[in-house]
C-alpha cells in the first residue's frame, strides 16, 4: 500500500530555492583594524578616482575652447559682413549695398542665434561637470573623516584597555581569586560604523554645496570664470571698447537664468576690468610671446624672463624662491606658483597682430590702386 504526501506549492517553492531574507545588520562593536584603516586610506589614492578627475578637467578645457571657437567664428562673420558693407559704401554702390547687406545681415543673425544657443548648452554642461568635480571632492572629504574617525576610535580603545592589562600584570599570573570574566564588548563604548560616518559626512558636504547660491557655486570657481571670460572675449572682440567683467554676483538672476557676461579689451593697450595691460613685456620690452600673469596683482611678463628672475633670486628662507613684482609701485611677492598662462591676453595679442596684418594688406592694396592710377595719368 503506497502512501501519498501532499505538498503545497508554497512549501515546494521554499525548499527549491534558498531564502533571500537578509540578515539583520549588526552594528560595529570594535574599531577597525590597522589593515582596514590602511585600506580606507588607499581608496583616496585610487587610480580610478584620479582618472575620473583628469577626464573631468579635460572636459572643462574642451568645453571652454569649443565655446570660444564657435563665438570667434561668429565674430569673424560679423566683421566680414561689416567690412563688405563699408567697402560698398565707399564705392557709392548704395543700392547693391542695401540689397547685399540685407541678405548678409539675415544670415548673420541666424548664425549668431545658433551660436548663442550652442554656447548656452555648453555652459549648462560645464556646470554639470563642475558638480561632478565637487562630488569627487565630497567623497574624498568623507573618506578622510572616516579614516580619522577609525584611528581615533582605535586609539581610544587602546587607552581604555591598557590600565586593565597593567593591573593584571601587577596581580601576578598565579592569582586567579580576583579574576572575573566579562564580555569584552560590555565595557567597550559603542564604535560608530565606518559606513555611517562616511554616509553622514558625504550627505553633509553635498547639502552644503547644494545650499549655496549659483553665484557662489560657480561664480567663485576658477574654471567657470575662465569659461565666461573666454566666451565674452570672443563675443565682443569687434567692439572698440569692451565692457568690463561684471561681478560674479551679477552673472545669475533668480532661478538660475543668466544676468550678464564677462571682461574687457581695447587696442594697443588692453583695458581689462578697469586695468590697462600693455601687450609688451615690462622686462624684455618686446611683444609677448608666452605671457604669464600673476594671480596676486594681474601683472604680466614674458615666461622665460620672469622665471629666470625667480630662479636666480637669493634664497632667504625655507619657502620657494620669490621676488618683488618688477612693475613699479607694486610690492607683491611673486613665486613660480603665483604665475599662470593668461589665455585671454594671448587671444588679444593674436587679434592685434591679425588686425595689423589686415591693415598692412589693405594699405598695400590702396597703394597698388594709387600707383596704377598714376601710371594711367602719365
Amino acid at each position: 500500500m503506497s502512501s501519498h504526501v501532499q505538498t503545497t506549492p508554497e512549501a515546494s517553492a521554499s525548499t527549491a530555492r534558498p531564502s533571500t531574507q537578509q540578515m539583520a545588520y549588526q552594528p560595529l562593536q570594535f574599531p577597525l583594524t590597522a589593515d582596514a584603516q590602511r585600506a580606507l586610506t588607499a581608496l583616496m589614492q585610487d587610480t580610478r578616482m584620479k582618472k575620473m578627475e583628469k577626464q573631468l578637467s579635460e572636459a572643462i578645457a574642451g568645453l571652454s575652447n569649443s565655446a570660444a571657437e564657435i563665438n570667434d567664428r561668429s565674430s569673424e562673420r560679423e566683421r566680414e559682413v561689416n567690412d563688405r558693407k563699408r567697402k560698398r559704401q565707399q564705392q557709392d554702390e548704395e543700392a547693391n549695398a542695401a540689397e547685399g547687406d540685407g541678405g548678409g545681415a539675415a544670415m548673420l543673425a541666424s548664425y549668431k542665434d545658433k551660436t548663442e544657443r550652442m554656447t548656452k548648452r555648453m555652459e549648462e554642461t560645464l556646470r554639470k561637470v563642475i558638480d561632478g568635480q565637487h562630488s569627487i571632492t565630497c567623497v574624498k572629504t568623507a573618506l578622510i573623516t572616516t579614516v580619522d574617525s577609525a584611528r581615533e576610535n582605535a586609539s581610544t580603545q587602546a587607552t581604555q584597555t591598557a590600565p586593565t592589562q597593567a593591573r593584571r600584570g601587577e596581580e601576578g599570573s598565579d592569582d586567579y581569586t580576583a579574576f572575573e570574566p566579562t564580555d569584552p564588548a560590555a565595557n567597550t563604548q559603542s564604535v560608530p560604523s565606518a559606513v555611517d560616518v562616511f554616509s553622514n559626512r558625504l550627505q553633509a558636504e553635498r547639502t552644503r554645496y547644494e545650499n549655496r547660491s549659483l553665484a557662489v557655486r560657480y561664480g567663485q570657481n576658477e574654471e567657470y570664470v575662465n569659461f565666461r571670460r573666454l566666451v565674452h572675449d570672443a563675443q565682443h572682440q569687434n567692439e572698440d571698447e569692451m565692457p568690463p567683467l561684471p561681478h560674479h554676483s551679477e552673472w545669475f538672476a533668480e532661478g538660475g537664468t543668466h544676468a550678464q557676461r564677462d571682461a574687457g579689451d581695447d587696442d594697443d593697450d588692453l583695458a581689462v576690468a578697469g586695468q590697462t595691460i600693455s601687450t609688451k613685456c615690462p622686462l624684455t620690452l618686446q611683444e609677448f610671446n608666452e605671457p604669464l600673469t600673476s594671480k596676486k596683482c594681474n601683472h604680466s611678463f614674458e615666461k622665460n624672463a620672469i622665471l629666470d628672475m625667480i630662479r636666480t633670486a637669493p634664497q632667504w628662507g625655507p619657502g620657494p624662491r620669490s621676488i618683488k613684482c618688477p612693475v613699479g609701485g607694486c610690492n607683491r611677492d611673486l613665486t613660480k606658483d603665483d604665475l599662470h598662462p593668461d589665455a585671454i591676453l594671448i587671444r588679444k595679442i593674436k587679434r592685434l597682430q591679425s588686425a595689423r596684418e589686415r591693415e598692412e594688406d589693405e594699405g598695400d592694396e590702396e597703394s597698388e590702386k594709387d600707383g596704377s592710377g598714376d601710371e594711367m595719368l602719365l
